[in-house]
C-alpha cells in the first residue's frame, strides 16, 4: 500500500477531507495532468535521485530531519510527528505534542520538536529519547523556527522575543535559553557550520555569510536560504529559478527535433488555453552551491527544490524537498542524491550536465507567480 495512504488511513484523514475545497481540487486536476509515476522513475534514474515516499502521493510533510548516522528520518505530517526507518519502511508516531517548528535530533537516540501541548498553550521545546522519556521546556517567545544541534548538547534556533523581533537563540538542558549572535538583530532564518566558522543568516536585504564572530564572508541579495556545509568549502544557497510553463514538458527522453517542435507547439496551445486564474508562468525553487574556496556559485540543473539539509556520514550527499526534475515539475517528495562528484568536477573546469557556473536570471517583473507545494 502507499506508504502516505497508509498513514492518512491510520490518522483518519481522506484525500477528500485534506483538500478545503473539494471542488477547486477537482478544477485544478482536471487542468493539469496525471501524475506519471513510471515517468518520474525514469527522470529519479536519469538524475541518479532516490526519493522517501510514494512518487504520486499528496506528501504534504512540513519539516524533516535526518539522524545522525543517516538510518532514520524525523518528518512532520500534518499535526503529527514521526520517525520512518526507510530500509523497512516502518513508521512510528511519536507520543508528543503538536509540532509547531522544525524538528531535530539531538543525537542517534534522541529528538528535539518545539510544540504545543494545546492549541492556545504556550510554545516548548520537547526532548524526547525513543526509550520513551520526555521532558518539556517552555521557549520564553513565539513562533521557534530554525532549530539545529549547534555542537555537542547546545542547540541554535530562533523565535519572536520579547523585542517583537525573530531573533538566534541557544537552548541547552544546562543553561537553558541564551541570547545567540547578539551582533544579529532581526533575521528571517540562520544556518551554522561551527567546525567550519560559518554562520549563515538572512534577512530583508538578503542571505549573508559571516564568521562566528560576525566578520563578513560573501551576501546574496537574491537567497532565501544558505545552508553551510559541515566542513566548509561548500555552501547551498535557495533561490528562486527560471519561470517554467505550467503544463508537462513531456516525458524527459530524447526526441528528434520535429516531433519535439511538436510537442512544444501542443503544449503552448494547452497554456493559452488555460483559465485566466491559473498562472502563465511557474517560478520553480532552485539550489545553487557556493564554494568558499574558489568563490564560485554554480546552478545545479538537474532537480529544483528547497528546505536544503547536508545528508550525515556521506561527505557530499545531499536531502532536500524535491519539486522537480530535469525541468519538469513533480509532486514533493523528500530526495536524497550525491552532489560530490559534480561538485569536483565543476571546480576542476570540467562541468557535467548536472551543473553549470551561475549567472542571473532574468526574470519579467509582471509575470505572476504561483508558490510550489
Amino acid at each position: 500500500m502507499n506508504l502516505l495512504l497508509a498513514m492518512l488511513l491510520g490518522l483518519g484523514c481522506s484525500r477528500e477531507d485534506y483538500y478545503a475545497d473539494r471542488s477547486l481540487y477537482d478544477n485544478i486536476r482536471d487542468v493539469y495532468e496525471d501524475c506519471e509515476e513510471g515517468k518520474i522513475a525514469f527522470l529519479k534514474r536519469k538524475a541518479n535521485i532516490q526519493t522517501l515516499f510514494t512518487d504520486c502521493g499528496s506528501n504534504n510533510i512540513y519539516h524533516y530531519n535526518w539522524s545522525p548516522d543517516g538510518r532514520l528520518v524525523y518528518f512532520q505530517l500534518f499535526t503529527n510527528n514521526f520517525i520512518l526507518n526507510p530500509e523497512n519502511q516502518g513508521v512510528d508516531q511519536l507520543p508528543i505534542g503538536k509540532p509547531i517548528g522544525r524538528g531535530v535530533w539531538l543525537h542517534e537516540t534522541a529528538l528535539v520538536v518545539p510544540i504545543v501541548e494545546t492549541d492556545d498553550g504556550p510554545p516548548m521545546l520537547t526532548v524526547y529519547l525513543t526509550a520513551g522519556m520526555i521532558q518539556n521546556y517552555e521557549i520564553p517567545g513565539k513562533e521557534p523556527a530554525d532549530l539545529q544541534v549547534y555542537k555537542d548538547k547546545t542547540l541554535l534556533l530562533t523565535m519572536i522575543d520579547e523585542s517583537g523581533k525573530r531573533r538566534p537563540y541557544f537552548f541547552s538542558e544546562a543553561t537553558g535559553f541564551t541570547r545567540a549572535f547578539e551582533f544579529l538583530d532581526a533575521v528571517i532564518n540562520i544556518d551554522a557550520a561551527v567546525n567550519a566558522n560559518v554562520l549563515s543568516y538572512t534577512n530583508e536585504s538578503g542571505n549573508h555569510l559571516v564568521t562566528l564572530t560576525g566578520e563578513s564572508i560573501a551576501d546574496f541579495p537574491l537567497v532565501k536560504r544558505a545552508v553551510p556545509h559541515p566542513e566548509g568549502k561548500y555552501v547551498a544557497l535557495e533561490t528562486d529559478g527560471a519561470p517554467l510553463p505550467p503544463i508537462d514538458l513531456g516525458d524527459g527522453k530524447y526526441k528528434n527535433p520535429e516531433v519535439r517542435k511538436r510537442e512544444e507547439k501542443r503544449r503552448q496551445q494547452k497554456i493559452d488555453s488555460l483559465p485566466d486564474w491559473v498562472p502563465k508562468e511557474i517560478i520553480p525553487p532552485e539550489i545553487n552551491v557556493y564554494n568558499l574556496e574558489n568563490k564560485r556559485r554554480y546552478r545545479i540543473k538537474n532537480f529544483f527544490g528547497n528546505r536544503f539539509e547536508w545528508y550525515p556520514n556521506q561527505k557530499y550527499f545531499c536531502s532536500f524537498f524535491i519539486k522537480g526534475i530535469d525541468g519538469q515539475l513533480i509532486q514533493q517528495n523528500i530526495a536524497l542524491t550525491d552532489i560530490g562528484v559534480a561538485l569536483l568536477m565543476a571546480d576542476n573546469d570540467n562541468y557535467p550536465s548536472s551543473i553549470e557556473l551561475w549567472t542571473p536570471i532574468e526574470k519579467k517583473s509582471d509575470v505572476k507567480t504561483l508558490e510550489v507545494k
